[in-house]
Order: C-alpha cells, then structure tokens, then sequence
C-alpha cells in the first residue's frame, strides 16, 4: 500500500514537473507620464541610415526588480528628491530607436550607482530587445564566446520580463552599458580612451572624427570615453575633438591607422591576439553589423565595433556588442550564409582585410580557433539553455503588438511557443553547418612561422565564487608579480605575458577575471568597497595567491 502510495506521489510530481513554467525576472518600469519614445525632424521622416534622433531622457518615479530565482537580486528604486540628477529611462539603438518600431530598447541612468544581479555597481543599464532576432540568442551567445576568448571587458546579461508604464513589453536582456567604469572596460579616465567605428552619423551630443584614408568607410570614429560633461548646460564649452581632453585620442587612433595601412610595425602599437580574436567571433557568427551597410569602393562599413586603450598599454580590439543581426538572422533567410564564398572568413571592410593580409594576425587567428574550437561546438546546447527558460514565454512576447511595423526592414516573428522552438532549431542547424564550413577556411589559411603563444587562454571560465578562499590566505607571493592598493582600487605590477588574473573578496565571491595577452607594467582594477582582496594570477606553470587590504 505504501509502495503504491510512493508510486503515485512520484508521478504526480513527474507530471507536475513537465508543466511547471520556467521563471524569469521581471523589471517594472514607471515614467513621470511623459512617452518613453523617439522623434525626427520631419525632413527625415523616411530616413532609415543616418537620420538624426532625438532621444530624450525621461524621469523614473519607480524601478522595480523582482527575481522570483533569488531574491537577494530584488530591488526597488525610488526617485530621491535632492536636486541632483534623477533616475531616468530613453530609448536606446539604432534602427530599431526610430518611430517606425514599436519595441524599443532602452538606456536606463540611476542618479546613484545600482548593482543589478549582483554586478558592479553603475549608473547606467541597458535593456536589449532583441527586436530582429527570433531567438532572443545571438548577444547571449557573443557574449559566451567573449568571455571565454577575448581579454579584458565582456558584458553580462540577464533575460526579464519588461513592464513600463503597466503595459507588458516583452522579452528583453539587461546588459551593462558600454562605459569607461570600474568593473566594466577598466581603464585610466582621462589617459586612456575607448572608442567605436560605426558607418552611423554622429548623434548631437557625440564627439567623434572621421577615420581617415583609405579607411573612409570606417565613417565615424565615436570618442566614448574621455567623455566630456556639462556640454548641454554650457554651450561655451568646446565639446569636440579639439578639445584637448579627447584630441589625444585622434592622434592615436590615426596613428594606429596609418601603421596598418604602410605595414608599419603596427603590432607595436596594437594588440595583435585581441585583434584576431575579435575578428574571429566576429565572422564565425557571421555578424552584419561587423560588415554593415551596402558594399563600397572601401569595403563593408563597420557598425559598433569598439576598441580600447589603458594608459601605457597597446590598443585592444573589443569589447563585442551588437549581434541581434548576427548567424543569418537577417529576416527570413535561414539557413543561409551571408557570405558563401571561398572568402567567406574573411572580413569585408578595408582595415578589417588590411589586417587579415597580416602573417602575424593570420597565425593568431588560426591559434585561437585551434584553442577554442571545442569551446565553439558547445554552443548548440547552450542555445537550448536559453530556449528551455524562454520558450514557455515566447508567445506572450510576439504578440504584444509591438512588432508590427510599417517599416519593410522587419523580421519574420514566430507566433506560438512551437513557431519559437521552430526558430531556435534552425539557428542550432546554422551553427553546426557553420562550424564545420568555418574549420575547413580555417585549415585552408596560410601563416608561416607561427610563434605559439607560452600558454593558452583557451582555460574554461572559472565559478564566479570560490570555496576555498580563506585557505588562500596564508600563501603570500613574492617575485615579479606584485600588488598595491590605491583608493577603491588595486594596482598590480609587472603582470606576466599571458596571465589570468582573478580577485576575490573574503566573501570567496570574485569580482574580477580576466586573461591578458600581452606584458603590462601596471594595471588599475577598481573595487567597490574597502576590505582586504584576494589576487590569484597564473601564467604558464606559475601561480601566485597575493593579499591586498584596500582601506
């Protein structure tokens, strides 16, 4: 009797577990009354490329995150009334931001710094929405990718459920805005600079010079950071590149340029690894907006291309972003390539190729794929990790409304959870088709007298906590590699080539990884609070714990 009473109770709970609807965390958004929305002049009201929009931020009187998977993560925001800035939502993008589109995303700006899901603290969130991918997948999966290959920088996300002014908007990904902020590209303020080549016009409040020749068809080169505030209230202000606060960067980056084009040792001034892995993720997902636009005497024009510079270190590539048009997901045209030529690898924009005819970069390239190509075969199951969470709420998202559009440029949207998982297969048939073609031009590359590197940054990405951090403790380095505290930072030294660099708080929570290809003489990486940290750096067969109390 009890054995049939344990027979029932078990399939009851298989039944219950088939139909129990995965959870996903829900951001409530509320506006002073004011639409959250875009306008154009009315002499660009059929613009697509280019036009100008105006993008106004518009007070928050309430934020609220609720995460029914852990509620630490809750949080509800209301405005303080102090006289200073005010928490506040605009619409965010490029195409998408114009009226013609009813889903648009969002920049959200905190008058104080937020963590959200337990990152750094900051100002400023973004809200994807995914508009022209059917998957919701392609950032998700950039991202992966980033943050396993490239150095440096990589953004998080988080898929939500979005409520602004009680009407349900769908599903969208929250990601770190791309900034110059400790916990995000972690650089010098005012001597180093982060930068993105876009074929776009520059909107009214950016600062930015146009790349030069041959690389016209890079169009804009957008200074991100230094930025330069207070331009709005003080129109006397120089807010342009002859500002001297950002003319250095000009300098730079054309000098940058010009060694690429007269083969002018330009890997002393660039970092020849993040270079080739950046274009490597680039063109194995096969992103439009790393080719944009409509071919030209110079090439494809590049669409948020990014690259960063720290005071007294090279120029690295990064970091990725903007991948909602990447994998074919142009309309409807799966399960076609974009490109199905034997150059089909290879980038299309002129500065993009310049480097590719590189030996040096091509024996990078090649090492990068080599090293992660495994990794790159994991990705089909992690688009089912995805599509698992998503798929009981795909349908509720595709009939908002909010995808109808008079615009000719729209997707072709699934309208039921089976359409959703419909889509989903065909982006996992894309992407096994498109590895196996990948390999084959990549074994067909030409590079002579490749130097490996002394170790592999292929190391699978390590738990964001640790267990045995207080056994860390008593192991103190000392040699080479050294580390100082400086207010709400610490300052490592002498960083070996190639190391891994990890930190910890006592809490064994850790705040910072990352891999760096090249020697550096000092790094600046910021943290939030005081307290003692934890350094744990390896770099070929070394590996050192080091003690930094932050006061």
């Amino acid at each position: 009797m009890r054995q049939g009473m344990l027979k029932l109770a078990l399939a009851t709970i298989a039944c219950l577990s088939v139909t129990v609807v995965a959870q996903i965390p829900t951001i409530k958004i509320t506006s002073n009354g004011e639409p959250v929305t875009t306008t154009v002049p009315p002499n660009q009201a059929n613009c697509f490329v280019g036009c100008v929009k105006i993008m106004d931020y518009v007070n928050m009187t309430n934020f609220e995150l609720i995460d029914p998977n852990n509620s630490r993560n809750n949080l509800t925001v209301l405005p303080e009334n102090n006289g200073g800035e005010s928490d506040s939502i605009r619409v965010r993008g490029n195409s998408t931001a114009l009226p013609e589109y009813k889903k648009k995303a969002y920049r959200i700006k905190f008058d104080k710094k937020q963590s959200l899901f337990g990152r750094p603290a900051a100002k400023s969130w973004n809200l994807l929405a995914n508009y022209y991918d059917q998957t919701f997948a392609l950032n998700a999966i950039a991202f992966r990718l980033g943050k396993k290959i490239m150095p440096g920088f990589t953004p998080n996300s988080e898929f939500v459920h979005l409520y602004l002014n009680e009407q349900y908007r769908g599903i969208y990904q929250l990601t770190e805005q791309m900034q110059v902020n400790p916990g995000r590209v972690d650089i010098d303020k005012l001597r180093g600079f982060l930068v993105e080549f876009d074929f776009r016009d520059l909107e009214s409040d950016q600062v930015g010079f146009p790349a030069p020749s041959p690389y016209t068809t890079m169009k804009n080169v957008r200074v991100r950071s230094p930025e330069l505030g207070g331009c709005d209230t003080n129109p006397l202000k120089e807010c342009n590149i002859n500002n001297d606060t950002v003319k250095f960067v000009q300098t730079e980056i054309n000098d940058m340029f010009s060694r690429v084009d007269k083969n002018n040792d330009p890997w002393s001034k660039m970092d020849v690894d993040s270079w080739a892995r950046y274009v490597l993720i680039q063109q194995a997902i096969d992103n439009l907006d790393f080719n944009s636009g409509t071919d030209a005497a110079g090439g494809y024009p590049p669409g948020s291309n990014y690259a960063y510079k720290d005071a007294g270190t090279k120029i690295f590539a990064g970091p990725l972003w903007d991948f909602d048009l990447a994998a074919s997901v142009s309309m409807s045209n799966y399960p076609k390539h974009f490109y199905t030529t034997s150059e089909a690898i290879r980038p299309k924009n002129t500065f993009y190729r310049k480097l590719w005819d590189d030996n040096q970069f091509k024996c990078k390239f090649k090492e990068a794929w080599t090293d992660n190509k495994s990794f790159f075969e994991t990705i089909p199951a992690f688009i089912d990790s995805i599509a698992n969470v998503l798929a009981p709420h795909a349908q509720a998202n595709f009939t908002t409304g909010l995808y109808e559009t008079t615009s000719t440029f729209k997707p072709t949207i699934p309208k039921t959870e089976a359409e959703y998982k419909t889509e989903v297969g065909k982006l996992k048939t894309w992407w096994n088709s498109r590895m196996t073609f990948f390999n084959t031009e990549v074994n067909k590359l030409t590079a002579t007298n490749c130097v490996p590197s002394p170790s592999s940054s292929s190391t699978a990405p390590s738990s964001s906590s640790s267990s045995n951090v207080t056994a860390m403790l008593p192991q103190i380095a000392n040699g080479p590699l050294s580390a100082y505290a400086a207010p709400n930072a610490i300052i490592l030294q002498n960083v070996p080539y190639n190391a891994k660099i990890e930190i910890y708080n006592l809490q064994g929570k850790r705040i910072y990884n990352s891999q760096f290809s090249t020697l550096n003489s000092q790094l600046r990486i910021g943290v939030q609070a005081k307290g003692i940290y934890i350094v744990k750096a390896s770099f070929g067969s070394e590996k050192r714990i080091l003690r930094v109390p932050v006061r």
